[in-house]
């Protein structure tokens, strides 16, 4: 791959992503450590089929390497094909997974795909056979490979469920899973002597509410799919503009140094270019010269799609610029949900329905103009990224006086494991981070935001309340926010608890055009510690304004 063409840039990032496997050395390093998620295969006995989880709210799965192979006898052979001349050659005693199958609790695969196989297992040997612009083609060969595995289990037989007859394989036996690894290993070339049979399970559960199997342990680059894109929409000429400035097909048409250029320094903090708002930090200092300069210019040359850098060594005020950034994105989208004279107008109706009994649910999507103003963090450094991703939502990072500058707090405390101003950010990256967020923000029973929006919707939820003095043991009750004496936006305090009071909500065809839920306006809670609500229930009779018959919720 001489030269730095576009097209090589691509080739050579494709064959470094095909080429670095997720790699561990015992097998509870596949799931970070958690030794409780690992189940041994033994000669004869598998850990299914299995009862489901204790937990009645959690549903189980069985996520199962079908082998792994060692890398250094794959690194070995890829540097003497290659010509490493280095003397100190790199040494990796871990090894990698050849792929997975997910399995539910008795055994049986999950619906397609259940298999999935690493790029690494495939890549290496296409890179020894000496071409590596064959590593591109990853994308079209994973699923002829995931059809051949899958031809390795039993068809599909009837079954008697609750819910009628379904068609499923039967469990996975020992032998089948041997029958994979061995056709995998003869189909991907590979040395008898790199790989190991299977070995492991892991245990992955999900909420009893979620009917999908969870994230598959991860094999592979996330970029794969992407590079793949870009160089077929390299080849056909219909490249983003964003993506050409970072492959330097187009290259800037001028450049001001603004250290040395008064002029240009004074275009990049002209007034009218100053965000209308600011990260409200700690005593609130004004930012420095130059990190106005930058704030400005990352809006003011952005705006036609443009790439925009910031460098500069630890402690020069990146991370204080990244916060003016935040600040000045969420002022923008304001701005635009104001253009709304009724909050309905922001959701357009998506096309899509999903069936619910002999009704149908519609799915709606925000109008354009309110899309767009997420920010993602990335850095090939996790560590680094979790602490900025953690910091900006901290207590700690904003000023005491904008005590009242609170949004979502309790869910954010949770997602943060530490006290909170509000919601603005999350750790994510790896599988278990988003594991995390995704059980906070949507299934906790406690502070998630699927709550609030029960809630905010006028719906019955169960809350946890304390005893007198704190002396009775807590109890449940249903909670009802028109009748427990909750006025219109006032906080209602209590521990959401979902378990009974879980419905689908269905609109019947023919839909109407488009239309959001209504909140009533008793309605708008935020889910906090117990205390609140009118013991008296002095607003018992209140009433609700209910939505109109036929119309979404």
């Amino acid at each position: 791959m001489a030269g730095n063409s576009p097209e090589n840039i691509l080739l050579a990032w494709s064959a470094i992503e095909v080429l670095s496997p997720q790699t561990f050395q015992n097998p509870e390093d596949v799931v970070g450590g958690d030794r409780s998620r690992v189940e041994k295969l033994g000669e004869s006995e598998l850990p299914w089929p299995s009862p489901e989880t204790e937990n009645p709210k959690r549903r189980l799965y069985f996520q199962v390497p079908l082998g792994s192979i060692r890398v250094q006898p794959a690194l070995d052979a890829l540097l003497e094909r290659w010509g490493d001349s280095r003397p100190d050659r790199p040494v990796n005693r871990r090894s990698a997974l050849l792929g997975t199958i997910t399995l539910s609790a008795r055994g049986e695969p999950v619906e397609s795909p259940a298999l999935r196989i690493s790029s690494f297992a495939w890549g290496v040997m296409q890179a020894l056979k000496g071409d590596l612009h064959e590593l591109t083609q990853w994308s079209g060969v994973e699923p002829v490979l995931t059809k051949l595995l899958e031809n390795c289990l039993p068809p599909e037989i009837p079954i008697q469920t609750a819910e009628g007859e379904e068609r499923k394989r039967p469990p996975l036996t020992l032998p089948v899973l041997h029958k994979i690894f061995h056709a995998l290993v003869q189909e991907l070339e590979l040395p008898p002597n790199w790989v190991e049979p299977p070995a492991f399970a892991i245990r992955s559960e999900v909420p009893v509410w979620d009917r999908n199997p969870p994230e598959a342990i991860l094999l592979n680059s996330f970029f794969l799919d992407d590079l793949s894109l870009a160089l077929r929409r390299l080849r056909s000429r219909e490249l983003p503009e964003n993506l050409q400035h970072y492959l330097r097909i187009k290259q800037p048409q001028s450049r001001r140094d603004v250290k040395d250029d008064r002029s240009a320094l004074e275009d990049a903090v002209r007034p009218d270019l100053i965000p209308r708002a600011a990260w409200p930090a700690p005593g609130c200092p004004p930012p420095v010269l130059l990190q106005q300069a930058a704030v400005n210019l990352a809006f003011h040359e952005t705006e036609k799609g443009h790439l925009f850098a910031v460098n500069g060594p630890p402690g020069t005020g990146k991370t204080t610029l990244l916060r003016d950034l935040v600040a000045a994105v969420v002022a923008q989208r304001a701005e635009a949900l104001c253009e709304f004279d009724d909050p309905e107008d922001a959701f357009l109706h998506s096309g899509q329905r999903i069936p619910a009994g002999k009704a149908w649910i519609h799915l709606y999507q925000l109008d354009p103009s309110i899309r767009g103003y997420e920010m993602v963090i990335a850095s090939t450094n996790n560590k680094a990224v979790e602490n900025v991703s953690a910091e900006i939502p901290g207590i700690g990072a904003v000023d005491a006086r904008s005590g009242k500058c609170r949004y979502f707090k309790p869910l954010s405390d949770a997602l943060c494991d530490g006290e909170t101003w509000g919601l603005i950010a999350a750790v994510l990256g790896n599988m278990q981070n988003r594991a995390r967020f995704r059980q906070f923000f949507w299934w906790d029973d406690e502070v998630s935001f699927r709550a609030y929006l029960r809630a905010a919707l006028g719906q019955n939820v169960m809350v946890q309340e304390s005893g007198q003095g704190g002396e009775q043991e807590a109890g449940r009750r249903l909670l009802n926010p028109a009748c427990d004496g909750v006025a219109g936006g006032e906080p209602v305090e209590g521990r959401v608890h979902l378990d009974g009071v879980e419905q689908r909500r269905v609109v019947r065809e023919p839909a109407p055009r488009r239309k959001a839920g209504r909140v009533d306006p008793a309605a708008p809670v935020r889910v906090v510690p117990a205390g609140a609500a009118d013991p008296d229930r002095q607003h018992a009779s209140a009433t609700r304004r209910r939505a109109s018959p036929g119309r979404d919720r």
